[in-house]
This record gives C-alpha cells, structure tokens and sequence, in this order.
C-alpha cells in the first residue's frame, strides 16, 4: 500500500489535514486490524459537490440547450466515468483495504465500479472538507471534467427516452422484469419499458442495468425515430 504522500502526488493536492485523505482511501471492513469509519462520509459530500459544480458549469455555457445539459451531465457524474478514473489513476494501490477478498468488496459496494466511483467522490469530499470549494472544482476539471471532454458522449438511452417522453407528456418511463434466467455462471434478464400503460419496447441483458438500456434503446427505434 502506498502512503498518503505519494496519494497526494497523484492527484495534485497538498492536504493541511492528511488524515483527511488517509479516511478517503480506507474502506470500512473487517480486514484491517483497527475500526475506522471508512470513505462512506466524505463519499456522500464529494457527491454533492460533483453535482453542484457540474451542473453550474453546464447550466453556465451559453452553447448548451436543457436537453444537452441533462444528457452531459449524466455522464459526466456517472459511476462508468469516475471508476474509468480511478483506473487510470491505479487508485486502488493507494487503498487501505483487503483486496484478496474482490467478492466482499462487491457485497459492500454493489460492485467494483462503484467502489471505485465511490473512492473518487470520497477524494472530492476531502479535498472540500480540507480547502473548501475552488480546490475541490479545480480538481473536478483537472481529472473529471477533461476526462469527460476527450470521450466521444453519446447519450445514455434511458435519458434519451425520458426526456422525449417527458416532451410528449406521457409521464416517466417504467422498466418492468418480464423475464430471468440463472444457470451456473450465465444470466440473463429481459425488461420491458412501460410508457403511459403501453409496453414501447423489451431488452435482454446479461444484467438487469444491460436490459433496460436494451429495451430504450428499441422503444427510441420504435416510437421516436424522425417522422414516427
């Protein structure tokens, strides 16, 4: 495990409180010899924080429509974005946790993607806590914000579909389980996405997240293709 120094070497910030930082890497679990309260506090302020700064840059760019700003912010916010961070970064060197055991880590984080998005907003929290809200935004556009702006952004369906149906005045989009199927290590799910009573479109995944996007993906085809 690498030490609080050389974490803050990485993301470019110098802590006036270190064990601040030291609380952002450490995951509450049975593993370590000490009880520690873990990332989860600072998580949920680098959250708020994330979403306060994101959603002002994008509410403030005169180029940006409503719709635009909901679908980018989305991404730019998401678990797939900051985990894809964290990865880069090779944070989980950096951790004070038991990573023999990937199965428990799963069962306390719904899963490694999130554990990693939750480090990243753990950071965000502790760098707000320590120095206040321009260091934590000046961290957010250094690796956030940059990260996002390099990919290609294709809207997420699920947003896609809500907001045209929200046009439409139909209500919000419902994503019902019609289907599962478990077989040793295989796993399947179909869904179907309810719009005002009526099925608009099914989808099948290897997990319940896949098939709904599935099934946005066929009700967009379906319903909300120019001229439909």
């Amino acid at each position: 495990m690498k030490t609080v120094e050389e974490l803050e070497s990485l993301i470019g910030v110098s802590f006036i409180d270190k064990a601040l930082l030291d609380q952002a890497r450490t995951m509450p679990n049975d593993s370590l010899e000490e009880e520690v309260i873990g990332y989860k506090p600072l998580e949920l302020i680098g959250d708020a924080v994330l979403q306060l700064c994101v959603t002002i840059e994008l509410v403030g760019d005169p180029r940006m429509c409503a719709d635009s700003s909901t679908n980018l912010r989305s991404h730019w916010v998401s678990n797939d974005l900051l985990a894809e961070l964290a990865t880069e970064l090779d944070i989980v060197v950096y951790m004070r946790a038991n990573f023999r055991d990937l199965g428990s880590i799963d069962r306390l984080t719904g899963g490694r993607p999130k554990y990693l998005a939750d480090v990243i907003e753990a950071i965000i929290g502790a760098i707000f806590t320590d120095q206040g809200y321009n260091a934590a935004r000046d961290f957010i556009f250094a690796h956030i914000v940059s990260l996002a702006r390099s990919k290609n952004f294709t809207p997420h369906p699920k947003s896609t579909l809500q907001i045209l149906v929200n046009k439409r005045g139909l209500g919000n989009p419902v994503y019902r389980l019609i289907d599962s199927f478990w077989h040793e290590s295989d796993c399947r799910y179909t869904v179907a996405v309810i719009v005002h009573g009526k099925s608009y479109g099914e989808g099948s995944g290897s997990t319940r997240k896949d098939a709904e996007r599935a099934a946005a993906q066929q009700a967009l085809f379906r319903h909300f293709r120019a001229g439909s």
